[in-house]
Order: C-alpha cells, then sequence, then structure tokens
C-alpha cells in the first residue's frame, strides 16, 4: 500500500491523494478528539470552545453506521494489524448477517436509517441504542476501522479551530471523499464483472437504496463470497495514484477538487473584511464574568469577557474594522488585536457587511 510522507489525520488509503490535491497534509482539528472528547469532558464550559450541551461518554459521536464503500470493506478484512482484530470482526458480522451486503459496499440497515432521519439530531451523540456497530468499548471508546473509515467519518467535527471556515473546508473534502468513494467503488464492481444492469438500486444514494442483496445483484462468480469480493476491490483501489482516481472521476471530480482548493486557501488565510457588524448570535452567561456565544455551530461555542462581549456592538459596518477594534481595546484595557477580531469573524460572531465594499481587506 502506498504511504503518506506527512502525517495526516485522513485515512492512509486517502491521505496520498488529499496531500496531493492540496500540495501538503489536512490541516489538525486540535479542538476536536476521539480520544478525550470535547463532547463529553466535564469542564467543558471552561474550554476556549464548549457547548451548551453533552455526548453521552458511552458513545460519543459513534451514533451512525457508515456506509462503507467495498474497497475499504476489503481494506478492513485485509489488515493483519492485531489492534484491528474487533475492527475486522465488526465488518464480518455485518456481512454475515446480510444486511446492505451489495457489489458496492455495505449499507446500513432500513430501520436504522428511518430512526435515524427522523430523530437523528435528538438522539445523536446519546443514544447507545444508535452505536456504530465498529465501536470498540475499550480505552474510553475506539473506532475499530479508524484506519479505513468512510468520508463522513473522516470529516466530521464537533469543533473546528477555525470555526466555519474550518467547516467550509471539511464539507469540502467531504464532498470529494463521498465523490471518491461513489466513482471508485463503481469502478471497481465493473472491473469484476458487476454491470449497471445487474446492480440496479444499488446504484441509488445511500439512503434510498435497499438494505439487502436483491436477488441476482451478484455475478455468479461472487456469489455468496463476498469477503473475496470486497478483499479484491481493495486491490484494484489501493495502487491508484491520485491521477488515475482523477481520470476515474471524470471532469466533476476534478471540479470538487478545485473547490476544495479553495476552501483550503481561505482556511490558511489571515486578513479579515473592513467592514464589520455583529451577526445574528445566541448568547447565554457563563461563569467567571464571561458570556457564551453561539454562531455557525451549536456544538462550537465562543466564551468572551463580558466587556468584549458588551462591545462587539460597536462593529455597526459603518467604520472601519480596525478603527473598532482599536477603540474597543482601549475601552476594555486589554489586548484585543487582528487575531481576536479575525476569530470572531471565524465563528460568524462578526459578519462581512453585504453590498460596496464587502469585498475590501485591512
Amino acid at each position: 500500500m502506498r504511504t503518506s510522507n506527512t502525517i495526516s489525520s485522513l485515512p492512509e488509503l486517502y491521505a496520498p491523494w488529499i496531500e496531493e490535491v492540496l500540495g501538503g497534509p489536512v490541516p489538525e482539528e486540535r479542538h476536536a478528539s476521539c480520544s478525550a472528547c470535547a463532547m463529553c469532558m466535564p469542564t467543558a464550559a471552561k474550554a476556549a470552545t464548549a457547548s451548551l450541551k453533552a455526548f453521552d461518554p458511552a458513545t460519543k459521536c459513534c451514533t451512525y453506521v457508515p456506509t462503507l464503500p467495498n474497497f475499504l470493506v476489503g481494506l478492513v478484512l485485509g489488515t493483519d494489524d492485531p489492534a484491528s482484530v474487533a475492527g475486522r470482526d465488526s465488518v464480518k458480522r455485518r456481512i454475515a448477517a446480510g444486511v446492505g451486503v451489495t457489489p458496492l459496499g455495505l449499507q446500513p440497515d432500513p430501520h436504522y436509517v428511518l430512526i435515524y432521519k427522523h430523530a437523528g439530531d435528538q438522539l445523536f451523540g446519546r443514544s447507545p441504542g444508535l452505536r456504530c456497530p465498529h465501536y470498540v468499548p475499550t480505552e474510553g471508546g475506539q473506532c475499530g476501522i479508524w484506519r479505513h473509515r468512510n468520508a463522513v467519518c473522516a470529516t466530521w467535527f464537533c469543533k473546528y479551530e477555525r470555526g466555519r471556515v474550518g467547516k467550509r473546508f471539511w464539507d469540502a473534502l467531504l464532498q470529494l471523499l463521498t465523490m471518491i468513494e461513489r466513482h471508485l467503488g463503481l469502478w471497481a464492481a465493473g472491473e469484476l464483472g458487476e454491470t449497471v444492469e445487474r446492480l440496479g438500486a444499488a446504484l441509488l444514494p445511500y439512503y434510498a437504496t435497499p438494505a439487502y442483496s436483491p436477488p441476482g445483484s451478484w455475478n455468479h462468480r461472487w456469489a455468496g463470497r463476498y469477503e473475496a469480493f470486497y478483499r479484491e476491490t481493495a486491490r484494484l483501489v489501493e495502487r491508484l495514484t491520485w491521477t488515475q482516481v482523477r481520470d476515474i472521476g471524470g471532469p466533476e471530480l476534478s471540479v470538487v477538487a478545485g473547490q476544495l482548493r479553495a476552501a483550503h486557501g481561505a482556511l490558511n488565510a489571515d486578513d479579515v473584511p473592513s467592514h464589520l457588524r455583529l451577526g445574528a448570535v445566541n448568547t447565554a452567561e457563563s461563569e467567571n464574568g464571561h458570556v457564551a456565544f453561539t454562531a455557525y455551530n451549536s456544538n462550537d461555542m465562543l466564551r468572551l469577557p463580558r466587556a468584549l462581549a458588551d462591545a462587539l456592538e460597536r462593529f455597526d459596518g459603518r467604520r472601519l474594522t480596525d478603527q473598532v477594534r482599536v477603540e474597543i481595546a482601549s475601552q476594555i484595557d486589554d489586548q484585543f488585536d487582528h487575531d481576536a477580531v479575525r476569530r470572531l469573524v471565524d465563528f460568524g460572531i462578526l459578519l462581512p457587511m453585504t453590498g460596496p465594499g464587502e469585498d475590501r481587506r485591512c
């Protein structure tokens, strides 16, 4: 298997491809950690970014059953790392259960999808009944298929170091990786003799796919040999270069890769709009004379000193950003520099003015 020369937070198959797209490794999200879940910590309210709600330590954010494209299933099955035994066994159980076992990969149970669709917002992170089958309840809870997790699990965070700017990047990466999974899963199945006619309903998006293998949906060569099929798709996909992946995906994939590069550029930028206004935010009293602000994401709450929170109304969009910043810094007798303003913009607390002057930067 190809390996990356740099440490990446992405699954090992995807890391080299995305590093080639970006010209370097993906950024690290230090506020969201699986080993020390920020949504479960009792001291979360004291953190730089906190949340008004908490997750169950017995589930964390692992209340989601992933759709696994065929080649990721094969990579998990082919892993000989002793630490991955639990994850490999969990995938084998899904295959043995026969629910959602298709040539394109493993789909979630339709009953689970229905519950998740209608009550996912209320139950996410809290319901043991929705816990992922690949969750390993040891050492505070681990992902059994972490090395080969899918696009959703690789890009979802409860908090982002640069707020909504970070979310924009990871959303763009989710779109690209999801598209890669779709194209490569179909390509690999085709290479092994599956046809569009035979795949039938499995070509639908996962949420509309019957979570069973319809009669005749498997080539007679692979019927009943699902594990062998998935291992073979992994063998085909893991040797691909980014150029080959891009060619398989076609123009659509190239366009989305360009959108990811644009989001990455914004993530690395440190300028702020020249005219800002206070956005529509939710606030709550916090401890030690602080106010908690929530704007772009209910899981990512920013705590500010009361004096600064009260002064933010001075950003009315009529005066230059730096002019208002200096005035506030003088008023609160504290450091309120360019980086502090940028952070408020990142989190959607301060917004650029629409209309003339919106694109001017300071």
